[in-house]
């Protein structure tokens, strides 16, 4: 299975849609899914996704605990959910000021402040005028039209949001043909 570099995942943080992706144990739940993703009580996200089997629509359910630094489940609306910092942690986007707290970005998302860990890829937080990134330490700039990513091992060095930011992979970090897209991706 290939594991794409993955920001957001029906609105999941990178690090929630890659452990949706690393679950070994698929529940099938009918032909079409009839959400996005829904709360399984006050910590669990469940996802629903579609996928073609020799011709025909399988959609398949995958739950995921919600953990730090977004433990907690809440519904948007009748087909969509997502782990959240706390259930009264609300926002307006235009209002949000991202910040950072140690190597935890905090964002607004769909109305709730939202958590990204990104030491989780051996990455630090980085305040800037355009909000809160995450960036190999010392944080540098890079330009995603120039830059060549690179693998180390099991992870990837990658330019996004114009820095230098590590891709840590469960498997093998992979530099990619033309043909798959993207330049870096987990294996």
């Amino acid at each position: 299975m290939f594991t794409r570099r993955l920001i957001a995942l029906s609105g999941l943080h990178r690090s929630s849609a890659l452990a949706l992706a690393l679950l070994p144990t698929l529940a099938a739940c009918s032909e079409e899914c009839s959400y996005v993703a829904r709360c399984r009580g006050a910590d669990r996200l469940e996802v629903c996704t579609e996928r073609m089997e020799d011709g025909n629509r399988v959609a398949e359910e995958e739950t995921v605990p919600c953990a730090a630094p977004n433990p907690v489940c809440v519904e948007l609306d009748g087909d969509h959910a997502r782990c959240v910092t706390a259930v009264d942690a609300t926002c307006a986007p235009a209002e949000f000021t991202e910040t950072c707290d140690g190597a935890v970005a905090r964002r607004c998302r769909q109305g709730y402040v939202t958590g990204f860990d990104c030491g989780a890829d051996g990455n630090a937080c980085v305040a800037r005028e355009t909000g809160a990134a995450c960036a190999r330490a010392p944080a540098s700039a890079c330009d995603p039209q120039t830059f060549t990513e690179t693998c180390d091992g099991t992870t990837g060095v990658i330019c996004e949001t114009g820095l230098v930011a590590n891709l840590r992979c469960e498997g093998q970090c992979r530099k990619a043909t033309a043909e798959r897209g993207a330049t870096v991706y987990c294996e």
